[in-house]
C-alpha cells in the first residue's frame, strides 16, 4: 500500500484499498454463510429457484442498495458538505466523492442489470443465453 506524505510528516494510508478488502471479505463471509446453510429458500413468484436464483438474487440486489447510498451519499457529500473554492469550483474533496458516486454509479447500474437479467432467466420466460 502506498502511503501519502502530509504536512506535519506523519504518512496516511490510502482508504479506498482498505475498504475494497474489507467489503471483499465481508461477501465472501456472506456467501460462506449461505452456503453452509441447510436449508434451501424459494424466491417467491419464480418458477426456477436453483442455487443462483436462491442466493445470487438476494447478493446483487444488496450490492445494488449499497451502491445506490454510496453514490447519493457521496452526490450529497460533495454538493452540501464541502464548501467550494473561492473561484466557485468543486474542492478536490469534493472531486473526489464525485468520483466516488460516478463509480458507485456504475456498480449500481451493473448490479441492476443482472438483478433484472437474473429475474427473467429465473421465470422461466428466457434461457441465459437469450437475455
Amino acid at each position: 500500500m502506498s502511503a501519502i506524505p502530509t504536512v506535519s510528516g506523519r504518512k496516511r494510508t490510502k482508504l479506498t484499498p482498505l475498504l475494497l478488502v474489507g467489503s471483499l471479505g465481508a461477501c465472501l463471509v456472506g456467501v460462506g454463510l449461505l452456503t453452509l446453510s441447510s436449508k434451501e429458500y424459494e424466491v417467491a413468484g419464480l418458477r426456477c429457484t436453483d442455487a443462483w436464483a436462491a442466493y445470487g438474487l438476494p447478493a446483487t440486489r444488496i450490492i445494488a442498495d449499497i451502491a445506490a447510498v454510496v453514490c447519493v451519499g457521496a452526490l450529497l457529500f460533495a454538493a452540501f458538505l464541502v464548501p467550494a473554492e473561492q473561484s466557485g469550483r468543486l474542492s478536490p474533496p469534493a472531486r473526489r466523492a464525485i468520483r466516488t458516486a460516478s463509480r458507485a454509479a456504475a456498480l449500481w447500474a451493473a448490479s441492476g442489470w443482472q438483478t433484472g437479467k437474473t429475474h427473467v432467466w429465473a421465470s422461466g420466460v428466457h434461457s441465459v443465453a437469450d437475455t
